[in-house]
């Protein structure tokens, strides 16, 4: 019943959201003043879409940084008007892709970004810490059982 709902959940956004590789999009969403206020040099995430898979939507995106075998690295990012429900909602149909075909865990970390913190721990599980970074990680049963 869950894996039907989830995939009736997951077709409702497929035309919003959506698996892609263009660098040029998401360098933009990365770079832009909304994600990266104060950056000094631009950022190229084309590297990370070598063995990563990124998602996208108008106004945001995730890239999802191979770790090892089954295991990616969260990177979200989304522009103020993007920001809230929407996100939400995009965070859980990438998830549900990820975790229904090519992964078997996410992770991420973070340093002071207390909104970003906020939103991993609706999403993730808190799995540790050390003076710099709190880090978070969900696995395939964990997001299967919710």
């Amino acid at each position: 019943y869950r894996l039907a709902l989830r995939t009736l959940l997951h077709s409702r956004w497929q035309g919003m959201f959506k698996e892609t590789k263009d660098a040029d999009f998401l360098n933009y969403i990365c770079n832009h003043a909304d994600v990266r206020a104060g950056g000094e040099n631009d950022i190229d995430v084309s590297p990370l879409l070598e063995n990563g898979i990124a998602y996208s939507f108008d106004y945001g995106s995730i890239i999802y940084a191979f770790k090892e075998p089954g295991i990616y690295e969260a990177h979200t990012q989304a522009l103020k008007v993007g920001r809230g429900k929407i996100l939400r909602e995009f965070i859980k149909w990438t998830l549900n892709d990820l975790f229904n075909f090519k992964c078997v865990q996410v992770v991420t970390s973070y340093a002071e970004h207390a909104a970003a913190k906020k939103l991993a721990l609706e999403f993730l599980k808190p799995c540790g810490s050390n003076e710099k970074y709190d880090f978070y990680r969900l696995t395939r049963e964990e997001f299967l059982c919710q």
